[in-house]
């Protein structure tokens, strides 16, 4: 636009103030160094900033699962389940299942073992005996197995199970007495 020396011409003036609006018009809608464009590319920085922030928050979530009127043998049954799903965003998980559960033997003057453990995601944890009680309608074999870990870039969908075993094939049938349950707890976060 250049130097416009002063005067007193009245249109003069008004067409120098349309020429000034025009100007600032065309720069508010060019992607300039113009106010508003700098607010909205804040504003877009901000939300970017916003959407990390959420994101890196921690999500955490349970499941349970129970089961009864089972009966044991000598393959790894699983006698409880559940399943963790991973909500979107989230690549780091941890976990931690602790799972219960019961067994009647119906032979008597028998002693076998019962095992219990707990597997996450297809990856098992270290293997408990039961311990036993005596009662009215057999022995009563209780195992409590518990396991954690750790994992990066988790599936969308992480099953959990608690499994008991026994070397006593056939002397545990199924009995609204044998009874089981899981509880998970996962913590999913974003690296």
């Amino acid at each position: 636009m250049g130097y416009n020396a002063a005067t007193n011409d009245p249109f003069e003036v008004i067409r120098r103030a349309r020429e000034a609006e025009a100007l600032a018009t065309r720069e508010a809608l060019a992607a300039g160094g113009t106010r508003s464009f700098q607010a909205v590319a804040k504003l877009t920085a901000s939300m970017k900033e916003l959407e990390a922030l959420v994101l890196a928050q921690p999500y955490a979530t349970v499941g349970f699962g129970q089961n009864s009127s089972y009966a044991l043998g000598a393959d790894w049954v699983t006698v409880a389940s559940t399943r963790i799903l991973r909500p979107a965003g989230k690549n780091r998980l941890s976990i931690m299942a602790i799972g219960t559960g019961s067994a009647v033997n119906t032979k008597e003057y028998s002693f076998p073992k019962v095992k219990a453990r707990v597997v996450i995601g297809g990856s098992s944890g270290l293997e408990s005996f039961s311990s036993p009680t005596y009662g009215y309608s057999g022995d009563v074999h209780v195992c409590t197995g518990s396991y954690g870990m750790a994992v990066a870039n988790p599936a969308a969908a992480i099953d959990v199970f608690f499994q008991m075993w026994t070397d006593g094939t056939g002397i545990f049938p199924s009995s609204t007495d044998n009874a089981a349950q899981i509880t998970a707890q996962a913590i999913f976060t974003r690296e």
